[in-house]
């Protein structure tokens, strides 16, 4: 009978198959889907009724997938061959054009969230208030401040001399060496709620005390 031949169209495999009759099969090295072509005569090629009648595979070779992934930092996309058994909705290598992290493109809406808090700006100062006579909670950039003794706050808005003031005091207790031990964040100075205006005789301001 007339030989035939088929070729595994996995491209991690690309076995070539001969036999006389092979309509139906797949490719029995990775069970992976097989082209019919002409019969090239070339060596290197798998006996299909050898490879049934040794009933074992002739490549310890598992199935790849091509999964498309995409970058949560540049939204890059690329597709990365891995067996079911590699497969992770977080990829394990990076992103080659931004060194980002790449998840599954049918999965990224579950990862988009962390994206955005990612881009989200650290408020550098948040005082919570319960009640009148509760604790306040401090949180200064992103960190809760613990032990705390005094915390002070005032804001002043412009003039027409002056800029917007702001001045932060918190006083609190060292973790790390104990409570013998303060700390203190402070930025600017206290603003002043009464001052003095010296003007000359033309009315122009001098000085401000």
């Amino acid at each position: 009978m007339e030989k035939r031949q088929a070729n595994c169209m996995n491209k991690d495999c690309a076995v070539r198959i001969v036999g006389t009759c092979l309509d139906g099969i797949s490719c029995p090295v990775c069970n992976g889907p097989v082209r019919h072509v002409p019969f090239d005569g070339l060596p290197g090629a798998i006996s299909y009724r050898m490879f049934k009648k040794n009933n074992k595979p002739i490549h310890n070779m598992e199935r790849k997938y091509r999964i498309a992934y995409v970058c949560l930092d540049c939204e890059r996309e690329c597709r990365i061959p891995m067996s079911r058994g590699e497969y992770n909705e977080i990829c394990s290598e990076p992103c080659l054009a931004c060194n980002g992290t790449l998840v599954d493109k049918w999965m990224i809406g579950k990862y988009e969230h962390s994206k955005k808090d990612n881009n989200e700006k650290v408020p550098l100062l948040q005082i919570e208030l319960q009640d009148i006579n509760s604790v306040p909670k401090v949180m200064y950039n992103g960190d809760e401040i613990a032990l705390k003794m005094n915390v002070s706050f005032e804001w002043e808005t412009a003039d027409e001399h002056e800029s917007p003031r702001t001045y932060i005091n918190i006083k609190h207790h060292d973790e790390e060496a104990g409570r013998m031990n303060t700390k203190t964040i402070q930025h600017n100075k206290p603003i002043r709620t009464e001052c003095v205006e010296l003007y000359d005789g033309n009315g122009v301001l001098i000085e401000r005390i």
